[in-house]
């Protein structure tokens, strides 16, 4: 939507005076654009980074936008107070660990109030599904029965352990100083000790992310 379009729709809508949310990409954020909203009374926004190496975004994800831009955009979004949550999707075919540490890398560098991270899933009808069942990822018939914890590919170089794992841990990797990283790391096994240590995490998580 242009400027001029959303300014139109703005008069229109501003009558009404009534708070609303919505999602956006990167792309389309704009200085203007989110000074409109903000007067339309937009109260929260929900933007998807979903990965933060540019060149396997662009790649596996066909979205071409660089870490630059995301930076700028949450700049903008900080720079109007207007709310954030962004959006992370780890487990995507031929991903490593360390393609994941490049989104985590990335949202250590911009400001937002939530943060929301999910496993991909391959949809039938879409190109990734094609894509992993022709690198052997993926047996035709599988269904994923949870959309947001559970990795249903069978990768060489990630499993589904280590991709729950990490899902487990993204916030603490995101939001905590990096000398809690050994024991983040802890935390990602799917076992006793991994579970003690993720408790033992939480509390100073939540202390310094959801501190009023």
């Amino acid at each position: 939507m242009s400027i001029r379009q959303l300014s139109e729709f703005a008069e229109m809508y501003v009558k009404f005076d009534v708070p609303f949310w919505c999602q956006s990409r990167i792309e389309t954020i704009q200085d203007k654009k989110i000074e409109i909203l903000k007067q339309m009374n937009c109260n929260r926004m929900s933007v998807g980074i979903e990965h933060g190496n540019e060149k396997f975004r662009k790649k596996i994800l066909n979205k071409d936008f660089t870490n630059k831009q995301v930076i700028k955009a949450f700049k903008i979004l900080d720079k109007h107070q207007l709310k954030v949550s962004v959006n992370n999707v780890i487990g995507f075919p031929d991903e490593t660990r360390k393609l994941v540490f490049d989104t985590i890398k990335l949202n250590r560098k911009i400001k937002f109030d939530s943060i929301n991270g999910f496993v991909f899933q391959p949809y039938r009808g879409t190109k990734l599904r094609e894509y992993c069942k022709e690198k052997g990822y993926l047996k035709d018939e599988n269904i994923s029965d949870n959309l947001i914890g559970h990795s249903i590919l069978e990768m060489p170089q990630l499993s589904r352990d280590e991709i729950e794992g990490l899902l487990r841990t993204f916030v603490l990797y995101v939001k905590l100083p990096k000398k809690y990283y050994k024991d983040i790391k802890v935390a990602e096994q799917l076992n006793e000790e991994g579970n003690n240590m993720l408790n033992k995490l939480k509390p100073i998580l939540y202390k310094n992310y959801f501190k009023e």
